[in-house]
């Protein structure tokens, strides 16, 4: 998989921009030409995403995946082929919300592009441990989008703890990763 020939760290809400090539398998998905989603690449024809965002626009031949940019322009861009939702998506709890998309055709790795590397199945990710959030979400609440890819660090939260009445309830399965602070103030959207 791939590796990143940068690191540095603060908007997502509450992130900072990125440098070019950090985050290398970072992909703006644009549905007719605007970013509405995110994803990683995991091959040179393959890109992993959630599958709410192809719950209004199901029409590959309208996508496009565009990479090797930190902004929501220039980089390479490649048509999308196939969208494949996972056939356990549920739209009211978004549990299984995980889709794979094919590109048109396969994309050079370069150093700006790469693919992530993706944990193993019986990989566990302990409560507390610091993770990195990416993308092109709110830079605050209800707040402008940004320009510049951001990032932000998060903890894990143990499912025990987001699955009480006062924070997410049993919204969260066992097949989500619970991240963030209790207080808010960062996050990956809102």
């Amino acid at each position: 998989c791939g590796f990143r020939k940068l690191q540095s760290f603060n908007r997502i809400v509450g992130g900072v921009n990125v440098q070019t090539g950090e985050w290398p398998w970072q992909v703006s998905l644009q549905y007719r030409n605007s970013h509405t989603c995110g994803a990683s690449i995991i091959s040179n024809t393959w890109l992993v995403s959630a599958a709410h965002c192809f719950e209004k626009y199901t029409d590959p031949s309208r996508w496009t995946a565009r990479m090797g940019t930190i902004r929501k322009t220039g980089g390479t861009v490649v048509n999308i082929n196939r969208i494949i939702v996972h056939e356990n998506y549920d739209t009211n709890t978004n549990d299984y919300d995980v889709a794979v998309l094919e590109l048109s055709s396969p994309v050079a790795f370069d150093d700006n592009i790469q693919p992530v590397c993706l944990p193993s199945a019986e990989q566990t990710f302990d409560v507390g441990i610091t993770c990195t959030i990416s993308g092109w979400g709110r830079l605050s609440e209800s707040g402008s989008l940004p320009q510049i890819l951001q990032k932000a660090e998060v903890n894990i939260i143990g499912s025990n703890v987001c699955r009480r009445s006062t924070v997410y309830g049993f919204s969260i399965s066992p097949r989500m990763l619970c991240a963030g602070f209790l207080k808010g103030e960062i996050d990956a959207c809102q």
